[in-house]
């Protein structure tokens, strides 16, 4: 698929895919205010996702159709993910404390 280079007034050519080479992502894993709102997202989003799927196979069973599958849902893309954003927080944590134990 060909890239649309065409500028649009008011679109910043930063929301451009996170694939694309030159070009960081927008929330970034050092800053410890970005890694809480990807935390609360990802929870947020983990959450949804288990009652939809609750919802999905609730309504399969009452219509006596296939119960949906799990993976359809990326529960544990979303989990992997969490752990991810954790890790890096207990990281970035330990250094960002090491940090400021050297400027005193």
């Amino acid at each position: 698929m060909k890239r649309n280079t065409v500028p649009i007034p008011g679109i910043a050519m930063l929301a451009a895919p996170a694939g694309e080479p030159g070009r960081g992502p927008v929330l970034g894993l050092d800053d410890p205010r970005d890694r809480r709102i990807i935390a609360d997202a990802l929870r947020t989003l983990l959450r949804e996702r288990s009652e939809a799927l609750a919802f999905a196979m609730r309504v399969a069973r009452e219509h006596d159709r296939p119960t949906p599958d799990a993976n359809d849902f990326a529960l544990t893309d979303i989990i992997r993910l969490a752990r991810i954003v954790e890790r890096a927080e207990r990281v970035g944590g330990a250094v960002n404390e090491a940090t400021h134990e050297g400027m005193r």
